[in-house]
């Protein structure tokens, strides 16, 4: 976005505002202060009265520094003291000097105070400063002698005698003036009346100073020049220089060094001094027509995140619209710790949460301001996985995170989007689940960062059977939602896979499949992707049931021609075997509370229910029948459903309570399968008749019957010849 200069700065007519606006170099931002004046310079007091000090601030040009703030001290507090707005308080008879000091100039008033009591000069040290002086050959410096008392105060010295220990490396006047002569070290020693004495380290280094190579202006653009001594660590030189101009039709040069651009061209500005010659090369390039920059600024604030980088561009333009490499943008960063920038490559790097602001400035401009907003370096959503049934609805948290974790309200800054038609979202993360399948929702930040979540819209029951699929022995794994006769597929590919079982979160389901040649435990998600394989040994596996952590699978496994009850964490380790009596031992159940597993067990000669600790220990039977029972299931309150065989044929559903064993449904047919769902409201259970005395052809049975109070079966329609096995809520 380009930005005109205002027409002052355009124009010729008022150059001279112009340069007094331009007076300060890239790192100086204020008025530079050459002269102090205080006023009245010497005045008489009478102790214990005061009088006001007016101090004032002169620019080269003797311009009044408004801006200026001085501060105000003492030569001796004991003859009169000085408050920090310059008013002097006469204490006792002597004469001390005021000075006040602003920009690095000072100056001083002396103060005559009669009557009151003399103060008792005891001095206990002498101290010189500065403690230590560089210097080139004849390049002066004065040294201030400062006479202590024991608790730190100053007093008025008496004369100081100055000597130099090698006067041909500097020499040292009687006031304290001291010259380089030639390189070298030498002690400075200062002396007064009663053997006080202290010591200045003076170093006289080679004449050699240098400058910079090239400097770039604008036409009635201005910096100041310095010349610098690299064996003293940089030290600047601050007199005793001569500065000339090759070109005063191009560059004007003051006694300072101060360089100000008069017109588009080249020139040279040599600097001679301590016996040494330097020389810069100014270049003054054409005038600015454009300041154009990148970002907008107006455009608000810019947000970075937290280790991430945006990259800022302001350059000069001429008229023609081309770049002015000459002229020079200065770049001021206002808080370094929340954001760093390279003016080289116009890069800010994010560092740490917070605002600070981005400034350029062009001469002839108004300088150009961003407001930069660090913020925390990603998203994190609370769950990455959930699982919702069709026309469900749930709210899934998020939160924004700085690069050490810490969470900060995201609230108004995220959007979120949905994969596909499965599931809507709303604005506030919102989730309502449509239809069974499948969609990833994503939470994004306006500066890029992102994070997902897989939702899973699952219907009400797991169950397996042979409908569909180009196999009519294999049994493929389908869902069903209640009210429907609809299967909807999760795994139907030619193998036989039974006991789906979905997990406490409902987002994967364990199951038995033969796919590998034998019966193993694999797991998935709840859309039937992400296959994996969980038992690898000859044992196998089947009758899947989930700790209620979701971090364990108890099933039952083969193992020396009858079945064992073993458990192994969800990434296959830690295979741990829990029941293994002769007979046989299957259809495990956990219970809600994951203390206790409930199984059926013929180790006693007939199939009767048993309970043992989730470790396996201290198994104990809970039914005596001599009727076949089957297939536990527990209660959300703890009791158990189970299947028995009817004397007179078919099988009858038991609740095993505190009170007893008492049935609750009866089938003339035998069930083969039973599932309780969760909240314990209703159970599933298949039922199998034979229809002819070889028992090829079989007619299966679907039920869903409420465990409330007069509430009727609901048989499933299936389809002709259609097998099914292990439902599963």
């Amino acid at each position: 976005m380009p930005i005109r200069p205002p027409k002052a700065a355009r124009s010729t007519t008022r150059a001279g505002a112009t340069l007094a606006l331009l007076l300060a170099s890239p790192a100086l931002l204020g008025a530079q202060v050459v002269e102090i004046q205080v006023t009245p310079d010497q005045f008489t007091l009478e102790a214990g009265k005061q009088r006001a000090l007016y101090a004032a601030a002169y620019d080269r040009q003797g311009n009044l520094v408004n801006s200026a703030v001085f501060a105000f001290t003492t030569s001796d507090s004991t003859v009169a003291t000085v408050s920090p707005q310059g008013t002097v308080m006469a204490v006792a008879s002597g004469v001390a000097r005021i000075q006040a000091s602003a920009g690095g100039r000072s100056a001083a008033a002396t103060v005559t105070v009669t009557g009151g009591t003399p103060p008792v000069l005891a001095a206990s040290s002498l101290r010189v400063e500065p403690r230590m002086v560089s210097l080139l050959p004849l390049e002066p410096v004065r040294l201030v002698p400062r006479a202590l008392r024991d608790d730190g105060t100053q007093v008025a010295a008496p004369r100081i005698s100055w000597k130099s220990l090698d006067s041909r490396t500097a020499a040292v006047d009687r006031d304290g003036l001291v010259v380089g002569v030639a390189p070298g070290q030498t002690i400075i020693e200062a002396a007064m009346a009663g053997g006080l004495r202290d010591t200045v380290l003076v170093t006289v280094d080679t004449a050699v100073f240098t400058t910079l190579e090239h400097k770039s202006l604008a036409p009635g653009g201005m910096d100041t020049l310095s010349a610098s001594v690299p064996a003293q660590g940089g030290r600047r030189l601050g007199a005793g220089l001569t500065w000339r101009s090759s070109d005063t039709t191009i560059v004007r040069v003051g006694s300072s060094g101060e360089a100000v651009g008069v017109a588009p061209g080249q020139a040279e500005v040599a600097v001679s001094g301590y016996g040494m010659t330097g020389r810069v090369r100014i270049s003054v390039h054409p005038p600015v027509h454009a300041f154009t920059i990148i970002p907008r600024a107006s455009a608000g604030p810019v947000r970075v995140p937290v280790g991430g980088a945006r990259r800022f561009q302001a350059r000069a333009e001429a008229a023609d619209s081309t770049p002015i490499e000459g002229a020079v943008v200065r770049w001021a960063l206002a808080d370094s710790g929340i954001a760093s920038f390279v003016p080289e490559t116009g890069m800010l790097t994010g560092r740490r949460p917070g605002a600070t602001t981005l400034s350029a400035h062009l001469d002839g401009f108004q300088p150009v301001t961003w407001q930069i907003e660090v913020v925390p370096a990603g998203v994190v959503l609370e769950r990455r996985r959930l699982a919702l049934a069709p026309g469900q609805r749930a709210r899934i948290g998020a939160e924004l995170v700085d690069e050490a974790g810490a969470a900060i309200p995201a609230a108004g800054q995220l959007t979120w989007s949905a994969s596909g038609p499965a599931v809507t979202v709303a604005a506030d993360g919102t989730i309502e689940a449509r239809r069974v399948g499948r969609a990833t929702i994503t939470a994004a930040t306006p500066w890029g960062t992102r994070d997902s979540a897989a939702v899973f819209v699952v219907g009400d029951l797991l169950l397996s059977s042979n409908r569909g699929g180009a196999n009519p022995q294999a049994f493929g794994i389908h869902q069903l939602r209640f009210g429907s006769d609809s299967l909807h597929p999760v795994l139907a590919d030619g193998a036989t896979n039974l006991h789906a079982a979905f997990s406490p979160d409902r987002t994967r389901i364990a199951f038995s499949s033969s796919r590998a040649g034998r019966f193993d435990l694999y797991l998935m998600n709840a859309d039937g992707t992400g296959i994996e394989r969980l038992t690898t040994d000859s044992a196998g596996g089947g009758e899947p049931a989930w700790a209620p952590d979701g971090r364990r699978i108890v099933y039952s496994r083969s193992r020396g021609g009858g079945t064992e009850i073993a458990s192994v964490n969800v990434d296959g380790s830690d295979l741990r075997i829990l029941a293994a009596s002769p007979g046989g031992n299957q259809s495990p159940s956990v219970s809600p509370d994951g203390r206790t597993i409930a199984f059926a067990s013929a180790r006693d000669g007939n199939f009767e229910i048993y309970r043992m600790g989730i470790d396996g220990g201290n198994a104990e039977r809970l039914t005596t029948s001599p009727a076949r029972e089957q297939s536990p299931r527990f209660l959300p309150s703890g009791d158990l459903l189970y299947v028995t065989d009817r004397p007179r044929g078919g099988s009858a559903v038991m609740r095993l309570g505190a009170s007893g064993a008492v049935p609750i449904v009866e089938s003339p047919d035998p069930i083969v399968s039973l599932a309780v769902a969760r909240d314990g409201s209703r159970i599933a259970f298949v039922t199998g008749r034979m229809l002819d005395r070889t028992g090829s052809r079989i007619e299966y049975r679907l039920v869903i019957h409420g465990l409330g109070a007069e509430v009727a079966p609901v048989a499933v329609r299936l389809l002709p010849d259609e097998r099914i096995a292990t439902p599963s809520f």
